[in-house]
């Protein structure tokens, strides 16, 4: 059962033409975030507008740690994914 069906997300294309189905399978992108539900909140204020949340174990992106608590691991393995109106700079 894909996560799509679990959450009742529907699929959608993307630039390349492919479908991003949100499965997590060997071999596909996927990004996931493992928090804690009834601890997360929020620690952002205006003097600290980037302060990491309460809550947030884990952000794994691309089968990468990205987030591990509350430090920033220094890897970015993400891709930017545009939409068809984009013009090349």
């Amino acid at each position: 059962m894909s996560i799509a069906h679990v959450c009742g997300f529907k699929f959608f294309p993307v630039s390349n033409g492919t479908v991003h189905s949100r499965l997590i399978r060997e071999g596909m992108w996927a990004d996931v975030v493992v928090f804690d539900f009834e601890a997360i909140q929020d620690r952002a204020t205006w003097d600290e507008p980037a302060a990491f949340p309460e809550g947030i174990d884990y952000v794994l992106v691309n089968g990468e740690l990205v987030i591990d608590h509350d430090r920033h691991t220094g890897l970015r393995p993400g891709h930017v994914f545009y939409g068809r109106g984009r013009e090349e700079p």
